[in-house]
């Protein structure tokens, strides 16, 4: 049995009674996935229509054996996932979904979203301002090569509203196919995404928007919140 008792000072998995949602089950969502479990939060639940490929392996939190081989189609990302974190944590309850989000089934708790399209984005957040009181938290995890960008947002307040749109107007340049991604970097914008609900869990000063640098050990916070 999983024994939580070394980190309950930090956050008690009795405080984690929020339905979790993890959109897009890449490189961060899986990670972050993980991550949540480890937190011990009960249940989740991931939409991904995408299946592992081979490049997802160094980066994603998945199996060799999940990728496609010899003409087979990989597993489903969602089901990777599943099946990986219940490996070690067996105890998280978790639904999946083979689908795409596009607003066809309604969204409840805390939302992360892990998709690597500024589109996929602006239809996750449509549908959440849409119905922002059934989304107390959204924390939207961004990539791209060592650069990490965590923006976290409450549906419900007009400020978070305003500055969170802006950062859907412009899409980045697009990195080279071999500078995408880093295992690393995957893993420390899951960690920033848990500590991120945590602090916001139990009211603590956090920073609607942080980005790190990994490679030059840069960070840049903005928007504190008390």
């Amino acid at each position: 049995m999983t024994d939580y008792s070394r980190q309950v000072d930090i956050i008690s998995p009795d405080m984690l009674i929020f339905p979790l949602k993890i959109i897009g089950v890449g490189h961060i969502g899986s990670n972050a996935a993980h991550e949540f479990a480890s937190l011990g939060c009960p249940q989740m639940t991931l939409y991904d229509d995408e299946q592992v490929e081979g490049v997802n392996i160094p980066a994603g939190f998945f199996r060799e054996d999940d990728a496609g081989k010899l003409g087979k189609e990989g597993a489903f990302k969602v089901d990777a996932v599943r099946e990986a974190v219940h490996l070690f944590l067996p105890d998280c309850q978790i639904q999946t979904f083979r689908e795409k989000f596009t607003g066809q089934r309604q969204l409840e708790g805390i939302v992360v979203s892990g998709v690597d399209s500024m589109d996929a984005r602006r239809t996750i957040w449509k549908w959440i301002r849409s119905n922002a009181v059934f989304v107390p938290l959204y924390i939207d995890g961004r990539t791209g090569g060592e650069i990490i960008q965590i923006h976290t947002v409450r549906p419900s307040y007009q400020e978070d509203i305003e500055w969170y749109e802006k950062k859907l107007e412009h899409e980045g340049a697009p990195l080279p196919c071999g500078a995408r991604s880093i295992g690393y970097g995957a893993r420390i914008a899951a960690g920033l995404i848990a500590s991120q609900f945590k602090k916001w869990l139990k009211k603590e000063e956090y920073f609607t928007t942080i980005t790190f640098n990994v490679g030059e050990a840069i960070w840049i916070r903005e928007g504190k919140i008390n």
